[in-house]
């Protein structure tokens, strides 16, 4: 077992049923190969856990993902903190990737498996996050960047200073991103596989608030056209049927009326 002793993981986590449990403990399972350092923030039901390797916080109260993140501030970190989705979203062998990292980091998804209360199809919510991707990244282009993919590397000292209270409940990924480009902080991508199951084809989430949360005023139906030309372009990679990412976009925009 090859351990990285610079990393901390931080799961923020809400529990409605036993196989939510389930999930999380195979989540933790598969990080402790890798790590001797893991914070869970839980919500819902109260887990038990019996590694000393484990620091715990459990709020009756739900919390929300980004308000959870913050409680982890209350326990003594590793050089880098790993803040990673608890619904076992990786495959075991894909961890390996990140022994030997030393920067900010997101994970890049093999394949982006995502689910909306509302959507057109099974595809809808991952079409509607790469173009909110990449309209909150215009300028970069040429790059497909998989900001939201429930995987975050970041070095202690910019943990520690973000608000995370001040997140809202979607998007909290993107904010972190756009700090750090802001600040023109270098981020590094690791590839990683993901887990399908019934954990992952679960939302809370429809459509509308995602795109509510991220874009409060309407769009110019150019710059839409241009972003989604932007997204063809760079994320091929992620898109079956340009065709229909660009119907699917552009129906649930004139349907929330976000183009001007």
């Amino acid at each position: 077992m090859i351990i990285n002793d610079s990393l901390s993981f931080v799961i923020p986590v809400y529990l409605k049923t036993e196989n939510d449990k389930t999930a999380l403990f195979e989540t933790i399972r598969k990080i402790l190969n890798i790590s001797t350092d893991v914070v869970v923030i839980s919500q819902g039901i109260k887990p038990h856990f019996s590694s000393n390797k484990i620091k715990h916080y459990h709020s009756n109260p739900a919390l929300g993902k980004w308000k959870a993140v913050s409680f982890a501030k209350r326990f003594k970190l590793n050089d880098l903190v790993f803040i990673h989705d608890g619904d076992n979203p990786f495959k075991e062998g894909s961890y390996k990737e990140i022994l030997e990292i030393k920067e900010n980091s997101f994970i890049q998804r093999d394949k982006i498996v995502l689910y909306a209360q509302d959507g057109l199809s099974k595809e809808s919510r991952k079409y509607i996050e790469l173009f909110l991707n990449k309209y909150i990244n215009k300028t970069q282009e040429g790059t497909c960047a998989d900001v939201q993919s429930g995987g975050i590397i970041l070095k202690r000292a910019i943990f520690q200073e973000l608000n995370f209270n001040a997140f809202g409940d979607y998007g909290g990924e993107l904010a972190v991103y756009r700090h750090l480009t802001k600040h023109n902080i270098s981020i590094n991508t690791i590839n990683m596989e993901v887990e399908v199951g019934e954990c992952r084809e679960r939302s809370n989430y429809t459509i509308e608030k995602i795109l509510r949360s991220i874009i409060y005023m309407p769009l110019s139906e150019s710059m839409v056209l241009d972003i989604l030309q932007l997204c063809t372009q760079d994320c091929g990679y992620y898109i079956s049927s340009n065709v229909q990412f660009e119907s699917e976009v552009l129906y649930f925009l004139n349907k929330y009326k976000m183009i001007i």
